[in-house]
């Protein structure tokens, strides 16, 4: 029998798992203000780095609403939540994460074959914004972790279909907290061409390059969880 190796818990994760909790324990709904960030502290006893990576991770999951100036804010329900009762642990095990990327491979094929089926014109405005943001962002040192969720969300969006929209966060969700892993710079050249190489297939409704693109894009994260 193999065994598994041991993924260390991160103080991020700790802190995601603990406000979760606190969600769930404190019985707050949809739309009710949460904690603020200062209460969070003091609650957790972590540093105000710690609590705003992870409020941004369940800002990104769609679990909680920051509203600058206002609050914190639990968001409304949607499939998304899902992710709330399953990805800690799910995202423990890279035998699972295996499996979750089969599953996103085959939704995001499944997202092309749809938005290459339309008949109308395809708008890809959105795409070649991000793809030009995320060059910049290349250029500067910066992080396109962010650009890189954006891209594969706007990706979704073309579907024009809400439901797989949805679908679809819950899938990406899993792998946020592994992105860091994979996307310095000079990865992020790489991410990049790839990006631009679906975006132009799509452009030319060539479904075997799009579909090409998009696996090898998404190839880096098996060599990942083979570790």
């Amino acid at each position: 029998m193999s065994l598994e190796p041991i993924v260390r818990t991160s103080l991020k994760e700790q802190a995601i798992a603990k406000i979760r909790e606190f969600i769930t324990d404190g019985g707050f709904r949809a739309g009710h203000r949460f904690y603020s960030e200062k209460e969070l502290i003091e609650r957790l006893e972590m540093s105000r780095t710690v609590i705003r990576e992870a409020l941004k991770s369940l800002e990104t999951i769609g679990l909680l609403q920051i509203k600058p100036g206002d609050g914190i804010y639990v968001s409304e329900a949607s499939i998304s939540h899902i992710v709330d009762q399953v990805s800690f642990g799910w995202t423990q095990s890279p035998a699972r994460m295996r499996e979750l990327l089969e599953t996103r491979v085959m939704l995001e094929k499944a997202a092309l074959e749809l938005i290459l089926s339309r008949s109308q014109p395809i708008a890809l405005d959105a795409l070649d914004r991000i793809n030009a943001q995320m060059a910049a962002a290349i250029e500067n040192g910066e992080s396109i972790i962010e650009l890189d969720i954006a891209f594969h969300r706007s990706l979704f969006q073309l579907t024009g279909n809400a439901t797989f929209q949805e679908l679809s966060e819950v899938i990406s969700a899993f792998f946020h907290d592994w992105r860091d892993q994979l996307l310095d710079k000079e990865s992020g050249y790489i991410t990049l061409r790839d990006h631009e190489e679906i975006t132009k297939a799509i452009a030319k409704k060539n479904m075997a390059a799009a579909k090409t693109w998009l696996e090898h894009h998404l190839s880096v994260w098996e060599r990942l969880f083979e570790q």
